[in-house]
């Protein structure tokens, strides 16, 4: 949802609530993580970010570009190259000089973008963070998930790799573990064998006897992104959604839902 909120005041909400027949939900991601990403994808390539860097002009003939570049110190610098990209939005240079048009309007509001950490309570009826995703939510990913005879750290979504849906199942204790190996049976019969099941447990749990697949929650971040507690089981869909949260496996829903994914 979108929470618009004035001097402390709640000014406007929105629910970003789509039928359930659509197979895609809303995503975000902050501009840095973008830009890292993009940054990062660049630098694979041979290529680099140069910031502080303008481009001033450009002029372009049968075989090249030839632009102008301001460079921070407050010199110029011309280069050529085969293409030149216009990515510099709205206000781009690069479209005025080719002499494109701006179709629509501007908005006559202005906006402040940040990326900041708000210590309040939530409005009523708002999940906070630390609950973790619902049903229907994009399951998150996490890292620092350990194997016992592996040094190196895998990532949640290395887990959910195949094409069925996958329980994972979470433990702080030895004791939460005991009915994991009776459920995961139940469940596969449920699921007519098309199931993946992991057990994640936090980072010094005891796990001897357990034949079941386990990682450990190293960083305590699966704790943390999906809201989990000693017990607590969830169902991930082949679309990488959440389809089922359970506070206690050791009860029927697992089971249940399964039954009524998988009912021909």
């Amino acid at each position: 949802m979108d929470l618009l909120y004035v001097n402390g005041a709640q000014q406007a909400r929105m629910e970003l609530t789509l039928p359930p027949e659509v197979p895609y939900r809303f995503a975000a991601l902050p501009q840095n993580d973008t830009e890292r990403i993009l940054e990062e994808v660049l630098v694979r390539g041979g290529g680099r970010i140069e910031r502080g860097t303008e481009l001033v002009g450009f002029a372009q003939d049968a075989d090249e570009v030839r632009a102008e570049l301001g460079l921070p110190s407050g010199a110029r610098e011309r280069i050529s190259a085969g293409y030149l990209l216009g990515c510099d939005g709205a206000p781009s240079i690069v479209r005025k000089v080719l002499g494109f048009g701006f179709e629509g309007a501007a908005l006559p509001e202005e906006y402040m973008l940040g990326d900041v950490e708000v210590d309040w309570e939530l409005p009523p009826g708002d999940r906070p963070p630390h609950q973790g995703p619902a049903p229907g939510d994009r399951a998150p990913d996490c890292g620092g998930l350990r194997f016992d005879l592996t040094a190196f750290p895998s990532r949640l979504f290395d887990l959910l790799r195949g094409q069925e849906h996958t329980v994972l199942l979470y433990a702080d204790h030895p004791e939460q573990l005991a009915p994991y190996g009776e459920l995961v049976a139940s469940a596969r019969s449920a699921a007519h064998g098309q199931l993946d099941a992991w057990v994640i447990v936090a980072p010094h749990t005891a796990t001897d006897g357990l034949l079941l697949p386990v990682v450990r929650d190293a960083l305590d971040e699966f704790r943390q992104r999906y809201g989990a507690a000693g017990g607590a089981g969830f169902v991930i869909r082949p679309d990488g959604y959440l389809g089922l949260r359970s506070s206690q496996v050791s009860g029927p829903e697992v089971v249940a839902y399964l039954a009524a994914t998988f009912r021909t």
